[in-house]
């Protein structure tokens, strides 16, 4: 989970710190695996959404593949708030899906 300002002057900047970085310090220049802004397409995003709309931007890690970033702004605090989920990590159970589906086979068959 991220919150960052998403326009004026504070505009990139995190509202809770994370991975290292302080409340306050700029996400502007962060870049995804291929070199693309992925926080400033996030903010674009964001702050064009409607009050009860949620919005999707994926970018790449070299660490973790692709990274789904689902987006909100609450415009009254100038949040953009992303909630991040790798790829990887639901990896993991589709493999357990496929090996329950295997197992059950198996065991019919048997």
């Amino acid at each position: 989970m991220t919150v960052f300002r998403g326009s004026g002057g504070q505009r990139g900047q995190f509202v809770f710190g994370v991975d290292g970085f302080s409340d306050g310090d700029s996400a502007l220049g962060l870049v995804d695996a291929d070199g693309e802004p992925y926080v400033e397409q996030i903010l674009q995003q964001a702050v064009e959404l409607g009050p009860d709309e949620a919005g999707l931007v994926e970018y790449r890690s070299d660490e973790l593949g692709t990274i789904a970033a689902h987006v909100v702004y609450y415009a009254p605090w100038d949040w953009v708030i992303v909630a991040n989920a790798a790829e990887i990590d639901s990896a993991g159970v589709a493999q357990s899906l496929a090996d329950g589906r295997s197992d059950m086979r198996n065991g019919l068959l048997i």
